[in-house]
């Protein structure tokens, strides 16, 4: 992951404006964020109206979701690849990602049950 942290918090990391946009390490945190926190979006009744969450370290900062990443797991390993996490019922934090492809994720996904 190229991105620089200084000891200043008030250090900008340069992720959400560039001039083509924002990097897929912001689009993929906002991501995250607004599916497990936002009652409008979309898939939000997959994610927070589940319970899942997303951690609080990363729910409040951009810098610390990529450290703990960029340490956990590292670069994402091919363009297949997707942001995973182990556990299907697990929140969003450091222990429960990985990188994924896509018949991993189709093998980590809940089953439906069967009510007779």
């Amino acid at each position: 992951m190229a991105f620089e942290i200084g000891n200043n918090l008030a250090v900008k990391h340069g992720h959400a404006s560039l001039p083509k946009g924002r990097t897929y390490w912001y689009r993929l945190w906002n991501a995250i964020k607004t599916r497990c926190q936002n009652p409008k979006h979309i898939s939000y009744r997959y994610y927070g109206g589940r319970g899942i969450l997303v951690c609080s370290r990363w729910s409040e900062s951009f810098i610390d979701f990529l450290t703990d990443v960029s340490q956990e797991i590292g670069e994402k390993p091919t363009p297949q690849h997707t942001f995973d996490r182990i556990s299907t019922e697990g929140n969003y934090e450091p222990g429960n990602i990985r990188w994924a492809t896509r018949l991993q994720q189709a093998e980590n996904r809940r089953r439906p049950v069967n009510i007779l």
